[in-house]
């Protein structure tokens, strides 16, 4: 084949051309490289992206190629920010192992980390260190090498770099590690090494040994700091008293973005070159050449906007020169002229007599085909062409359900089929049958022998990244947003008061952790942490709060009719549902092909709660019943896809469709959008707004009336009396939490047999879901799209350099800007200083006091990309999908609540472009502490994917929508939103135990006062957001299970519990039998006990009579039904035994279907 003698004679200094080598080919060709001679193979490619394809290609021929990745940091030339602790993680163990090891390697890089100088080996010197089971380390040994390898000491590590220290257990997030390390320690001794989940804090794999490397390449220590003291100082003279980056280095303080600094701290820096070693060899991929040219001049210019930038408010920032940190092309070209270099080209080039030119024949492989042509006729098609040039056909997928697809295909056309691994590329062309190989490619491509189709472009879904792994993420997220002081909480008997703090009071000669609360007229309530399960965050919209007054029945009035009436929505939610299944309709059936091609446009791959969600919704379309499906999701995930879907499968069946949304400007980005997906199709579509003419609306209507318009997509004009439909079979009502209650009542009574599917963006809490079904269908899309890069957040002071060159870089890939201000004052000054910095920028201002039309022509003018930056305050956190906006900068971010971060970050990084977001703080004023944790939360989130449980914890900003009525807005003020969700659950749940004559418990939780101490001492948990979130699930555990796996949680995550910790599980275990008893409260002294029943009553009074008669003299009964039981017990452990005795006695004489 053409790759049999590419190489042979070829291993001389100087560069050579390869010729006609499509992207596809360039890992086939490096594998072959280096095998053919072993020895370090130093692979350089343009940017990131195509060093991440290129490195999964690799592994998909040969997972034991040693390959090493050295990415660039994803931080600009003479940054402000620091590169991500991963990356520079990634980078620090590959200059470990090229330092330490004699390879061959093959190492991947990209031009941006070629091009950059790097630390000398003296960086690992003191800051690196590898553990074994059973080894010995002398006291602090550990905690001083994480110090200098620079890792930052917190109390519950979540981000590589961290460590965190509790008695015998260390945590450590090593840089280059995929999940943090937990060692538990039996003295000086290492007695286990184990993984565990950043997110839930569990461990999971069991390791024999650890390496600890530095997580940053500026290691602090007192001979680096004075190297950066004595050169600075000797570069710009004396520092000024605000330059913080010299303060914070002098002090020993890590400072954001020291690292563009790197060659102050060493003696020298090295080329990568010279880490690599002379006797290596060079790969350049297509267009490194001019890459590497673009980037030195980018370089360049950043120090030039660095070195000229005028004195004024941002802070001082004095480059290194260039060529300290940086190669020039004079350097790299240096090393091509010395290395064995190979070059590739896409093109055939004429041979130059510089360079030696070696042509592989390989070209691109394109088909064309016409756009209502399925997928099985074009795969056909390929078959033929191939077997008419008798050409080996290779299928090339990159995920399970591409691979499925091609053999449910090729069984469709009965055409055998081999699978191979992709080795068999180069390997074998004898093979007469299409064969199937796991090979992750972008474009197809083919030679005179072979010809590689790739499922992606075939499939028309680029799959840049391997589908994620599904994380817990709620854990980590109700810690992060824990109880701070002045919040507002419910609670279940004394309503709405103020969240004060935890305190330790003393009960009994005891301590008793107990949340302080206020109410109206200061009066205080202590909460005691095993009741937690009776209060609850009051969300919504604070302000619109007052707090209750202890002692009058103002409350239980309240929360009493809200409780009725709640129970009058269900039973009519319930009704309406039973009679929805009574009525009939005329199933739908999609036209195969005309669904299959409209299928086919959909440019990424499905997420499995879209592919579920589609199953749900397509089964109730052809089920015989009209549908009123619910789709709620968070932004971005999904939700349109399903409506256009559920609109092909109606429109091809012969019925009308028509999509209502809330605002003009969503209506107008829907229309373009269901127009270019039903273009070529046969199916009509048409809008009605404020932005279609008088006389073309007209026309619309009669067309709407005679059939002709087959779509429409409409404001709330749709329900104007002129608007009659000749056979309407499915209706789409998108953003529905926007809707009044009288425009859904009437969209409901257009025609009760039509299918109605809604979408929301609200959040439904999971136990309410479930509470739900059979009332009302309801589908969840909680994964992002597979192809959706992480939106890379930046947290930063204001800086006008790194303002401009955002902007400058969007514009430049064809994007635009979103840069949102907290305040209306803040926009005109902030548009000056934009237009100070670039002149010719195109600015348009955006806010909800601008009038409904100029706000339209804004948004218009912003969508038509008329418009460079869209300058505007919040209004645009929701909304709008505008694929080309990837950037957005938000100003004074500390203002910010983090709900409102995380939907305006939602707005970007929509399409396959990396979205960028940068949270900017001011330049001399420190953001509070909560900011700066809220701040930190965004960061953390970059990368979980977490924002539908975000937002289900945080709906400060969007409520709840109005998922039964207009009512529940009132009732939200009244009692607030987590206990309005949880009342609304009881409610549904009466209902449906009533039909079934059955009764619900009321909630209540037992007192219990036991003179034994109640906390978890701050010594064994010292996070306070950790410790609330602890006992919160402590006092929501039911079942011994609960307790076990808590318990088993504790012992993980912190270390074997005192005394105080134990005594506090046992103390919720006897909660837990005193709920499953009966017992309101329980009173333990030296002398003895008194239980009192829940509404004074017992289950099973008869056998009670018996028990106690059988106890007499030990047992009496007061008036009051409460039991006093007589004992001397002075010592704890005696109380306990005694209290759990009595009532698993208790818990013994009820009925055998009420045990729990």
């Amino acid at each position: 084949m053409w790759l049999a003698d590419v190489f042979h004679g070829q291993n001389a200094p100087g560069t050579r051309t390869l010729a006609q080598v499509p992207e596809g080919v360039e890992a086939c060709l490096i594998k072959h490289l280096f095998y053919e001679s072993p020895q370090t193979l130093l692979v350089v490619v343009r940017h990131k992206e195509r060093l991440d394809e290129l490195s999964a290609q690799l592994n998909a021929l040969d997972a034991d190629l040693p390959l090493l990745i050295f990415p660039s940091w994803d931080t600009l030339a003479y940054d402000r920010v620091s590169p991500r602790k991963d990356l520079m993680g990634t980078r620090l163990a590959t200059l470990k192992t090229l330092h330490d090891e004699k390879g061959p390697f093959v190492v991947l890089t990209t031009c941006g980390a070629l091009l950059q100088r790097v630390p000398p080996q003296s960086l690992f010197a003191n800051t690196t260190l590898t553990l074994q089971l059973g080894q010995s380390l002398p006291e602090g040994r550990l905690e001083h090498v994480l110090a200098a390898a620079g890792y930052l000491r917190v109390e519950t590590v979540r981000e590589p770099g961290e460590y965190a220290v509790r008695g015998s257990l260390v945590d450590l997030f090593p840089a280059h590690a995929d999940l943090p390390q937990r060692i538990d320690r039996f003295g000086t001794e290492i007695e286990t090494i184990k993984t565990f989940d950043p997110l839930t804090q569990r461990t999971q794999d069991i390791l024999k040994s650890l390496e600890i490397l530095p997580v940053t390449e500026v290691a602090l220590s007192p001979d680096t700091i004075s190297q950066f003291r004595q050169r600075y100082r000797e570069a710009f003279g004396v520092p000024k008293a605000l330059d913080t980056l010299y303060n914070d280095i002098s002090e020993g303080r890590p400072h954001g973005g020291m690292e563009h600094w790197l060659p102050f701290f060493y003696n020298e820096l090295l080329p990568l070159f010279d880490v690599v070693g002379a006797h290596s060899r060079l790969f350049l991929g297509a267009d490194v050449p001019l890459s590497l040219s673009e980037r030195v001049e980018a370089i360049e210019d950043y120090y030039q906007a660095r070195k000229n930038t005028p004195p004024g408010k941002e802070q001082l920032y004095h480059p290194v020169p260039v060529e300290s940190l940086f190669l020039s092309l004079k350097e790299i070209e240096k090393h091509t002229r010395t290395l064995e270099t190979y070059q590739t080209n896409p093109y055939d080039v004429p041979e130059s007599h510089q360079d030696h030119v070696i042509s592989l024949g390989a070209k691109p492989f394109l088909w064309a085909h016409p756009p209502q042509e399925t997928l099985l006729k074009q795969l056909s098609h390929i078959l033929e062409s191939a077997k008419a040039q008798s050409k080996t056909l290779f299928l090339a997928w990159q995920t399970q359900r591409e691979r499925l697809t091609f053999q449910e295909m090729l069984k469709s056309l009965e055409c055998p089929y081999e699978e191979a691994a992709a080795s068999t590329f180069f390997t074998r062309v004898d093979i007469s049958v299409p064969c199937l190989v796991p090979y992750p490619v972008s474009q197809s491509f083919e030679d005179d022998q072979i010809r590689v189709v790739s499922a992606s472009q075939l499939m028309g879904k680029m799959l840049t990244q391997r589908a994620r792994r599904k994380k817990r993420s709620d854990l980590f997220i109700e810690e992060a947003c824990a109880l701070s002081a002045g919040d507002l909480v419910v609670h279940h008997d004394h309503g709405v008061g103020r969240y004060q703090g935890l305190v330790s009071i003393t009960v009994g000669g005891k301590p008793h952790d107990c949340l302080q609360l206020e109410y109206a007229g200061q009066d205080r309530l202590f909460l005691p942490v095993e009741n937690l399960d009776l209060i609850c965050r009051y969300g919504g919209e604070a302000s619109a709060a007052a707090l209750d007054k202890l002692g009058t029945n103002a409350w239980r009035q309240r929360k009493e009719k809200i409780k009725k009436d709640l129970f009058a929505i269900a039973s009519h939610l319930l009704e309406t549902a039973a009679k929805r299944e009574l009525l009939t309709c005329e199933p739908l059936v999609p036209d195969e092909a005309i669904y299959t091609a409209f299928c086919q446009r959909f440019d990424h791959a499905e997420t499995d709660d879209q592919w579920r969600t589609l199953e749900e919704t397509l089964e109730d379309l052809a089920s015989g019943h009209p549908m009123d499906r619910l789709v709620c999701g968070d932004v971005g995930f999904g939700k349109t896809e399903i409506a256009l879907r559920a609109a092909c499968v109606a429109a091809s069946a012969g019925k009308q469709v028509a999509l209502i949304a809330p605002t003009t400007l969503l209506v107008r980005q829907h229309f373009l959008n269901f127009k270019k997906r039903f273009e070529g199709l046969g199916i009509r579509v048409a809008q009605l707004s404020r932005f279609v003419s008088a006389t073309a609306a007209k026309k619309t209507k009669e067309e709407i009336a005679s059939g002709k318009v087959h779509v429409v997509i409409a404001t709330h004009a749709l329900l104007a009396r002129s608007v009659t439909f000749q056979d309407l079979g499915l209706l789409i009502v998108d953003e529905e939490q926007h809707f009044g209650v009288k425009q859904k009542e009437k969209l409901k009574s257009l025609n009760p047999q039509t299918h109605l599917l809604t979408l929301s963006a609200t959040p439904i809490p999971r136990t309410l879901q479930m509470a739900l079904t059979g009332m009302r269908s309801l589908s969840l899309i909680t994964t992002p799209p597979m192809d959706r890069l992480p939106v890379r957040t930046f947290v930063t002071p204001f800086d006008p350099v790194v303002i401009k060159e955002a902007i400058l870089r969007e514009r430049a890939r064809g994007g635009q800007t979103f840069f949102v201000c907290p305040r209306l004052k803040d926009l005109d000054e902030v548009k000056d200083t934009l237009l100070a910095l670039i002149p010719d920028l195109r600015v348009t201002f955006a806010t909800g006091q601008m009038a409904a039309t100029d706000l339209e022509k804004a948004m218009t003018a912003f969508c038509d990309r008329e418009v460079d930056v869209l300058l505007s305050t919040n209004i645009i956190e929701s909304g709008l999908d505008l694929p080309f906006v990837n950037t957005i900068i938000v100003y004074r971010s500390d203002l910010f609540g983090l709900s409102q971060l995380y939907q305006l970050r939602g707005r970007v990084g929509r399409a396959k472009a990396r979205g960028y977001a940068y949270l900017t703080l001011p330049t001399h004023k420190p953001a509070s502490e909560s900011a700066t944790k809220r701040l930190e939360v965004m960061q953390t989130l970059d990368t979980l994917g977490a924002g539908f449980q975000l937002a289900s914890h945080d709906m400060d900003l969007r409520g709840t929508g109005n998922l039964l009525g207009e009512e529940q807005s009132g009732h939200i003020k009244e009692v607030g939103l987590e206990l309005y969700q949880q009342m609304l659950e009881d409610a549904v749940l009466a209902v449906k135990a009533k039909a079934r004559g059955e009764e619900i418990a009321e909630k209540w939780s037992p007192q219990m006062s036991l003179g034994l101490p109640v906390m978890l001492p701050p010594s064994y948990i010292p996070d306070l957001g950790v410790r609330l979130n602890f006992y919160r699930r402590l006092s929501w555990a039911t079942t011994k299970d609960d307790l076990k796996a808590l318990y088993a949680e504790s012992v993980d995550r912190f270390g074997a519990p005192p005394e105080d910790v134990t005594t506090l599980f046992e103390v919720m275990g006897l909660k837990q039998l005193c709920k499953q008893a009966g017992v309101a409260k329980i009173d333990v002294g030296d002398r003895g006990m008194t239980l009192a029943f829940f509404q004074n009553t017992f289950a099973a009074p008869d056998k009670l009579i018996t028990y106690v008669l059988d106890k007499k003299g030990v047992i009496t009964v007061r008036p009051d039904q409460s039991l006093v039981i007589k004992a001397d017990i002075r010592d704890p452990k005696a109380k306990l035994k005694l209290a759990h005795k009595v009532l698993r006695d208790l818990v013994g004489l009820l009925p055998a279907k009420e045990e729990a």
